[in-house]
Parts: C-alpha cells; sequence; structure tokens
C-alpha cells in the first residue's frame, strides 16, 4: 500500500502561534484547511502520474485511492492507494480478436495478446477479459494487469508524492497564514 501522510511540524506551528498574536485562535482551523487542501491535490497527483505511466482513466484510479480528512483538534490528513488489488483487464481497453484478447497496459508500449481469451464484448461476463484453463468449458479464470499500487512503487511515484505533498503543504500553510494576517490587519473581510 502506497501512503502519503500529510502532517504539521510542531516547531513551526509553535512559531506561527507567537507572530499571529490574537488571532492564534483561528490557527487550528487554518491548519487543518491547509491539510486537507494538500491531500486533495495528492490524490489527483497520484492519479496523474499513475496515468502517464499506464493506459487507465481516471476514474478507474478513483476507487482505488482513498483520502482521511484532518480536523482543527487532528491536523493530520492521510491519503492511501491500495496496492493488493489487480486491476481486471477490461480496464486497459482489452478487445476481442480473432486471435483471443489484446490490452495495452503501457503507456509507451503496444498492445499485447492472450491468445484464446474471451469476453470483453459479452456483457453477460461484465465485459471481463478470460482465458480457460484447460481443453474443457470450465473453469475459466478471470485476467487481470498490474495493481495501481504496485505501478507506484515500480515507478517511484510514491517517493515523488511526499515530496510533493511536503512542499504544497508549506504552500497551503503559508497561504492560510497570510489570510489571517490579513484580515487581523482589517485588509480583507
Amino acid at each position: 500500500m502506497v501512503a502519503v501522510a500529510v502532517t504539521v511540524n510542531k516547531q513551526q506551528l509553535a512559531e506561527v502561534t507567537g507572530l499571529l498574536g490574537s488571532a492564534a485562535k483561528q490557527l487550528p482551523l487554518a491548519l487543518s484547511n491547509a491539510v486537507n487542501d494538500t491531500a486533495k491535490r495528492e490524490v489527483v497527483f497520484l492519479s496523474k502520474r499513475i496515468r502517464e505511466t499506464v493506459a487507465i482513466k481516471a476514474k478507474d484510479i478513483k476507487k482505488y485511492l482513498k483520502r482521511t480528512r484532518a480536523t482543527p483538534g487532528r491536523p493530520v490528513a492521510h491519503v492511501e492507494l491500495s496496492e493488493s488489488d489487480r486491476l481486471p483487464l477490461k480496464y486497459f481497453s482489452a478487445r476481442q480478436t480473432a486471435k483471443g484478447v489484446s490490452y495495452k497496459i503501457q503507456k509507451s508500449g503496444g498492445r499485447e495478446l492472450v491468445p484464446g481469451a474471451f469476453g470483453p464484448t459479452m456483457p453477460r461476463l461484465g465485459h471481463h477479459a478470460f482465458k480457460r484453463e484447460g481443453k474443457k468449458r470450465f473453469p475459466i479464470i478471470k485476467l487481470h494487469g498490474p495493481s495501481p499500487g504496485a505501478v507506484a512503487v515500480a515507478s517511484g511515484i510514491d517517493k515523488e508524492a511526499e515530496f510533493d505533498a511536503t512542499v504544497e503543504l508549506e504552500k497551503n500553510v503559508n497561504r492560510r497564514i497570510k489570510l489571517i494576517l490579513l484580515r487581523k490587519q482589517g485588509i480583507v473581510k
């Protein structure tokens, strides 16, 4: 599982509290909002980076990204990408051909073929791709591609997401604190 934790540094929090003075009571809400903004952006970041590597739609990856939200009392958010679920081949534009089922996993590569596979044109099979295990009619096995989490780890996207989260969090916290200071001065309502 790929997990990105977005949290606030305690030392910086103490410095900012002293800087704000009487407006410090607005800080917990501002920090939780900054953390939530960062977590929301990391979901989009992970989705985009995986889609740059793998030929899959955003709505199909969204199911595997989970985000917990920060609260004023607990300014920590988590973004998790499920690693255990391997995606069915139907998400990789599987097509029925005369020789079997073709699919495309890598964005940069070409289509691959599973000889003797069937199913993408059959609604009663959920448009999944299947292959028979032996010469008989049954059993059949569902064909899968990689999991989004494995793609993220193999491509180094998880490390990029952690770095991006720290940079983005600092930007969001500074933006929220600046807003509090401008409200304190009466420039912004």
